[in-house]
């Protein structure tokens, strides 16, 4: 759950999120793409392109830039770590650039721009994880919670943040300070 305190006069009040699904994504895609991208180089470190030369890894065909490519989508996925806009952009980028290149190694079939190897279990994978991102960076925004810190009190927990919470705090339910001058005076007359 991502925090980020807000100070008033009243005391500190911190905005949590829940984990947004492209945070979770990024979380769980990104650490094994760079894990697979570090094995790879086992099978394969050939660099060479045009007749791309490959090694199968487990099921799928790998050579060096193939595997660079796998360290880097992971690199860039860890930068969605931590707030979910951030998280959200990353891995819509992620999937729209997964879902090409499986598109071009449909089309190819052995190799995607004479670049780097592919075979069936690459472009069912590179699918797989393009639709995959797609939907968690298109998820809704995950919820908000209010926790507020009072002057000398206890923290008084989580509260959902909504216009009728009765504990909500955020400056978008709290009147502003002419509508209180107005609403005190109106009640005086």
């Amino acid at each position: 759950m991502a925090s980020r305190p807000v100070s008033s006069g009243l005391g500190t009040t911190e905005l949590r999120y829940d984990a947004h699904p492209a945070q979770r994504f990024d979380r769980i895609v990104g650490p094994a793409l760079i894990l697979l991208g570090a094995l790879g180089f086992i099978a394969s470190s050939s660099f060479k392109t045009g007749d791309v030369e490959s090694s199968t890894f487990i099921i799928f065909q790998v050579n060096g830039w193939h595997n660079v490519v796998h360290i880097a989508s992971g690199l860039l996925l860890c930068l969605g770590f931590g707030y979910w806009v951030r998280a959200r952009t990353v891995t819509l980028l992620f999937g729209a650039t997964y879902l090409l290149v499986a598109l071009i190694g449909w089309i190819d079939g052995s190799d995607v721009l004479a670049w780097f190897p592919v075979g069936t279990w690459g472009n069912i994978l590179h699918t797989v994880l393009g639709v995959t991102a797609i939907a968690a960076g298109l998820a809704p925004a995950p919820a908000r919670h209010v926790i507020v810190d009072s002057p000398g009190r206890a923290r008084t927990g989580a509260v959902r943040s909504t216009a009728t919470a009765p504990g909500t705090v955020a400056t978008e339910d709290r009147p502003a300070r002419g509508e209180r001058a107005e609403a005190g005076t109106a009640a005086g007359r």
